[in-house]
């Protein structure tokens, strides 16, 4: 699949100051569907004796990765994305070895299949005079971030 850019969408107002106002935003989002996360390993066997199997049931817990800056909340960023804030998703699929087996000492690893975003995090300040002037405006961007949101049907073995 191609990648897929995702429109920004400015965020409301939070007030965290007398006469100040501060807005973040999601931007320069880029979507790769069907990515593999073989950043962790969600299960994994190893083959004892010439000739083995080895099965990785569903049911296996696969981490959902949301990078934050700049006083962004994992929250804010994942309504901007577009998915869960939830730390976790569980697979609901499973994955077997070679039917004719594997030698000795080889290891069978499933790894998580899912959507990855790049995106960064831009943050307005705003500062007012007592009679609702704007003073300043202040505008920073982070370095460039990352979040992995895992399919429940998805998973990737070798």
């Amino acid at each position: 699949m191609p990648d897929q850019a995702v429109a920004d969408q400015p965020v409301g107002d939070e007030f965290e100051a007398k006469n100040l106002a501060v807005q973040r935003w999601v931007v320069n989002k880029v979507k790769k569907t069907y990515q593999v996360d073989r950043s962790r390993v969600i299960g994994y066997c190893k083959i004892g004796t010439d000739g083995g199997k080895c099965t990785i049931s569903k049911g296996e817990t696969a981490t959902r990765t949301i990078n934050v800056a700049l006083g962004a909340s994992r929250g804010l960023v994942s309504g901007q994305l577009g998915i869960s804030s939830s730390h976790s998703q569980t697979v609901t699929i499973g994955c077997e070895s070679d039917p004719d087996g594997m030698k000795a000492g080889q290891v069978w690893r499933a790894y998580a299949v899912g959507d990855k975003f790049t995106y960064k995090v831009k943050k307005r300040e705003t500062r007012y005079s007592n009679d609702g002037r704007v003073l300043s405006t202040n505008t920073s961007y982070s370095g460039l971030l990352w979040a992995f949101n895992p399919y429940s049907n998805g998973l990737f073995c070798e």
